[in-house]
């Protein structure tokens, strides 16, 4: 597969050996083990990222960063390029991540103790940092299909009642799903009739394949987003994000406090301004070399996995399996949401018995269980090998 990719594929152009140099997360696993984990890509990074790095170090431009309105207009104009939309940033705050800046919207719009709704399977974190916040989380599962169940949605929030909260990931991970304008629109209408506010994570939505993502604050009015250039420019070791709120929730957005900027590191924003404003070409690239990869990852769960479902993602570069009808599944498995382990479950097993390390589906709540989600953000030689590796343990 790989003599027919050529080198501007951003993903071939490291080897092996030199992937298992880095320090990261994702490559501090045992020698044999192959890491299709954490999201974070096996990637070359946009040469407009590396110039600008490479060039604040180079003069000594490591202070304090004060990028804040760059950062928010270079994201405005990312957004009316890429998706065709117009979101307002005006009183949009940068600082140096998603999960803290979620926590600080919580805290400025609801009380201690509150209610935040969830639709697991979902990102693991969700579940910590709300508790971190002081608030309690409640589940509104997804249907069978993947998608917002918006009966399961209306009850949660019959429940919490006004003044609670919601946070959703647009688009959905683990399972890859690209939330439509129709399913947010919807759900925009729902929050408002019960007095619950949305915060969207959108950390994913550079990565959305055969339609534009949709700004939760587009339509939204009372909601927020919190957007980031991390996971599709690779740059999770380099945070930043932006919280922008929808035209009525700019004054909750200005009361968050200032001490939150502060968090934003000067050489991070450098890299996120040049990846918003420079990085158009290479995020195509990237892009059209991940949808030849979730391609392929479908056709060998097809097959080469027997039992294995798999819906094509979205959005991500994560493919969500369901080994729920094979020999590995474990009737008895329940959900760990939080945990962020790879060794709960099916994920455990395959780490163990063959060396393919996946997230466990438990550490993502309900509806997690006996599924694993598989990182095809890598080489192709690499994703063939941990197929055939899972393939002899079925």
């Amino acid at each position: 597969m790989t003599s027919d990719v050529a080198i501007t594929d951003p993903f071939e152009v490291f080897t092996r050996d030199q992937l298992r140099r880095r320090t990261s997360v994702k490559w501090s696993v045992d020698e044999d083990a192959l890491p299709l984990f954490i999201a974070e890509m096996d990637v070359q990074l946009a040469e407009p990222v590396q110039r600008a790095v490479h060039e604040a170090i180079g003069s000594g431009d490591s202070g304090y960063a004060c990028s804040h309105h760059q950062l928010a207009d270079a994201y405005a104009a990312f957004a009316k390029t890429q998706w065709g939309a117009d979101v307002d940033v005006s009183g949009a705050r940068a600082n140096g991540g998603v999960l803290p800046a979620i926590v600080e919207l919580l805290r400025v719009v609801t009380e201690p103790g509150a209610t935040v709704i969830v639709t697991p399977p979902v990102y693991a974190p969700f579940y910590s940092f709300i508790k971190y916040s002081g608030r309690v989380t409640a589940d509104a599962p997804l249907g069978t299909e993947g998608r917002f169940d918006f009966e399961a949605i209306e009850g949660a929030f019959t429940a919490a009642g006004p003044g609670s909260a919601m946070v959703i990931a647009n688009p959905h991970n683990p399972t890859g799903i690209a939330h439509t304008r129709a399913e947010l629109e919807q759900l925009a209408q729902l929050a408002a009739l019960h007095g619950v506010t949305v915060i969207s994570d959108e950390i994913h939505s550079p990565l959305v394949y055969d339609r534009p993502h949709v700004p939760y604050t587009t339509v939204d009015p009372r909601g927020f987003a919190v957007f980031s250039a991390s996971k599709a420019f690779n740059l999770a070791g380099l945070p930043a994000s932006l919280s922008i709120a929808g035209p009525d929730a700019s004054t909750a957005l200005a009361s968050v406090d200032t001490a939150l900027d502060k968090t934003l590191g000067l050489v991070a924003a450098t890299a996120h301004l040049a990846a918003l404003q420079h990085g158009g070409e290479w995020l195509a690239s990237t892009m059209t070399a991940l949808d030849v990869r979730r391609r392929r990852v479908a056709e060998l769960v097809d097959q080469r996995l027997p039992g294995v479902g798999m819906r094509m993602p979205e959005a991500t570069y994560l493919a969500w399996l369901d080994f729920s009808d094979t020999a590995l599944a474990d009737p008895a498995a329940a959900p760990h949401p939080g945990s962020m382990g790879s060794d709960l479950g099916v994920a455990g097993d395959l780490a163990k018995r063959c060396g393919v390390v996946l997230s466990s589906g438990e550490a993502f709540g309900e509806g997690g269980q006996n599924r694993a989600r598989f990182n095809f953000g890598t080489r192709f030689d690499i994703i063939e090998e941990a197929v055939d590796r899972i393939a002899a343990e079925l």
